[in-house]
Parts: C-alpha cells; structure tokens; sequence
C-alpha cells in the first residue's frame, strides 16, 4: 500500500498487511464478476475496469481498477500489482448529467426524451405480443391563470401534485411523463383489451 491507498480507503498497512483484498469488498459485484475477472487474469495476466469497494469506516465507492501480474522466470506468478483510481464523484456526476437528461426537475417524472425512448419500447413490446398500448394527453385547464395570480411557486405545487395524482391512477408498469409547463402524457402499455 501506499500513502494514496490509505487516503482513499481508510486503511493503513498494518490493517491490510497480508489481508486477503475482500477486506475491501462491498458486496455489490456478483460471484460471477469475480469468476469473470479471475478467468481473465488468469488467462491474461492483466484485468481491467470499474468496481465498488467500500472504505474503513463502510462508505461505498466506485474506482477504476487495472491489475497487472509479474512473473517469476518458470511462468508462475510473483505477486499481482493492483492501481487504483477513486471515480465516485465521477460516477455521481454521470448520474446527474443523466437524470437531468432525462427526467424533469420540478416533479421527477420522465421528460419528453425519456417518454420517446419508453414509447418506442412500448410500441416494439406491443408488435412482439399482439397487444395494444394507449398513449393518454393530460393539459391542465386555466394552469396559466394559477402562474399570474397565485405566483409560480403555487403553479410549480400545483404541478407536483398533480404528478403524485396521476402517478396513483395508473399500474407501475405504466409511464407518466411531464412534457412541459402543464402537458403530461401517459403511457399504458401490455393492453390486451380496451378495458384493461
């Protein structure tokens, strides 16, 4: 270990000092990515890729990893070399980037880029299974009368509300999406009859 390892992860070397590298295990890979990885190096001598550890005090974290082998001169193995890099922050900012592309801020719902790619799934699940699919456009009636005379901050209450309502109205299978300003849609998928 090193001065970085200790900073990232809490332990210093006599917490780790021949410890198997489980110690640092937080339990969100499968048995089947470490299989994976072990046939690789194994079979390579070098591995690859991002994983979440968790820190001396149980903090989760993600961070990429690349393992490397040095061998002794008859092939066996000498000892493996793991570098690491701490990419949580990263990996929090991705998620943002992502929720704000595709969800709206003010009620959570998918926004019309998520509606479009759920629609589309929608659509091809209804070709595959003979079934039908509705596609519901909810505008809210007099909403901008709201806006100018209660101010925006009753119209963005009003808007999360209504969200909640909706939301209660339909199967979780289901998609509600805010459009914009006061248009929602609803998407019902896996009908099989009008009554469903």
């Amino acid at each position: 270990i090193n001065p970085a390892f200790t900073q990232t992860t809490g332990y210093i070397e006599s917490d780790v000092l021949g410890k198997n590298p489980s110690i640092l295990s937080s339990g969100r890979q499968s048995s089947e990515f470490y299989r994976e990885m072990w046939q690789e190096l194994i079979a390579t001598g070098r591995w690859q890729g991002e994983m979440w550890n968790r820190r001396k005090n149980g903090d989760v974290y993600a961070e990429q990893l690349s393992i490397n082998t040095i061998f002794h001169p008859d092939g066996s193995v000498y000892r493996r070399i793991a570098l690491f890099l701490d990419v949580t922050e990263k990996k929090k900012n991705e998620e943002i980037i992502w929720r704000q592309a595709n969800f709206d801020v003010l009620t959570g719902l998918p926004n019309r880029r998520m509606l479009r790619d759920r629609l589309d799934q929608e659509i091809k699940k209804a070709h595959r299974s003979s079934a039908s699919l509705a596609l519901l456009f909810i505008d809210l009636d007099r909403f901008k009368e709201i806006n100018d005379t209660l101010g925006h901050h009753v119209g963005d209450e009003l808007l999360i509300e209504a969200s909640r309502r909706l939301e209660r109205c339909v199967r979780e299978s289901d998609t509600i999406g805010r459009l914009g300003g006061d248009e929602f849609t609803v998407l019902v998928g896996q009908l099989h009859s009008m009554v469903d």
